[in-house]
């Protein structure tokens, strides 16, 4: 009997021994563990990717850094995406830095300043890397996005082109930004290059409207009013964002206007390429979304490997109209893709 005993203690006492072990094992890799379709692996780093960009280019951006993360062994997940709650920029910057990632991934649309978010981060140890849209003031490791002056350059290049000679009136589109330095850098540009590239005699009137960008409704009701309001139209209608210009270009079918304007809009969505085909947009921006996805996990990487990485990253733009859109669409295919740099055909 007490050999019975003293076997079921013995027993017990190895299945407590190996319940722990595994237990420790389990919260040692806890944070390592992410599923990627079927199966189960240990990646050998964690990021987050927060944005409130839910648009096409913002998937394309996500699909990229995703491609890449998976190339490097490393795992990246969208904060919030998915839920059926609806949260902030701001909330899933808190969610994310919760999480203890190796890294933070911020593609920030029109939101309100995330620079203390960033800083908190920060103190937790966490870098974090701003896409498109800055914080320059907060402790971000690096940026990755369109240099402002060259920006303006190709936008005023290509009114100059639409404008042929003629004078006439444009207005510019201007999202709501909370700090909105880059657009007035942008805008800066584009009047000096519109202005030293003007004919002798051509008088080209900016003028600027806001559009309320954080959601399409707000969008297209804004937009809305430029049709309606009763004045006329102007000759040229520049848009810095997707979202303007998506619903600059569903307004123009709607009110019959196109023709009476030329619209140069901003990112290569497939419904803008198709109005492009069209003749509906005269030229569109185009942004490699893929090369910020790419460079956002290169950057995240070099980061966690040696404690330092560039402070900005450039992407390459190009404009695309009726006379390249073939090409572009061909550069765009699969292994068929080149560097564009900053062509502004």
């Amino acid at each position: 009997m007490r050999r019975s005993y003293i076997w079921t203690v013995l027993f017990l006492f190895i299945a407590v021994v190996l319940a722990s072990a595994l237990w420790i094992l389990s919260e040692r890799s806890i944070s390592e563990i992410q599923v990627q379709g079927t199966g189960l692996h240990v990646y050998k780093r964690h990021y987050m990717f927060v944005s409130d960009d839910h648009s096409e280019q913002g998937e394309t951006v996500f699909q990229a850094a995703q491609s890449a993360a998976q190339e490097s062994d490393a795992a990246i997940e969208w904060t919030g995406q998915g839920l059926a709650a609806s949260y902030t920029a701001a909330e899933c910057m808190e969610i994310a830095a919760a999480a203890r990632p190796d890294g933070i991934i911020l593609f920030q649309n029109q939101s309100d300043d995330l620079s203390e978010q960033i800083n908190k981060a920060d103190e937790l140890g966490i870098p974090v890397i701003t896409l498109l849209n800055d914080a320059g003031s907060s402790r971000r490791v690096s940026y990755i996005g369109i240099n402002s002056y060259q920006m303006g350059d190709i936008y005023g290049e290509q009114v100059l082109r639409v404008l042929d000679g003629a004078s006439g009136d444009v207005l510019v589109l201007l999202p709501k930004t909370p700090g909105g330095e880059s657009e007035g850098l942008l805008y800066t540009q584009l009047l000096r290059r519109v202005e030293e590239g003007k004919q002798t005699g051509q008088k080209i009137v900016f003028s600027t409207y806001e559009v309320n960008t954080m959601s399409s409704f707000d969008a297209e009701e804004d937009i809305r009013d430029v049709f309606v309001s009763g004045g006329d139209l102007p000759s040229v209608l520049l848009c810095l964002d997707p979202v303007s210009t998506e619903c600059t270009n569903q307004a123009l079918v709607d009110y019959n206007e196109v023709g009476n304007l030329a619209v140069i809009g901003y990112y290569a969505s497939e419904n803008t390429l198709q109005a492009i085909e069209k003749g509906v947009l005269a030229a569109t921006l185009s942004v490699d979304a893929e090369e910020i996805g790419h460079i956002a996990v290169e950057a995240m990487n070099e980061y966690c490997e040696t404690g330092h990485v560039s402070n900005y990253f450039n992407v390459g733009i190009e404009m695309i109209t009726q006379k390249n859109i073939k090409q572009y669409r061909e550069q765009k295919r699969p292994g068929n893709q080149t560097d564009t740099g900053g062509s502004s055909e």
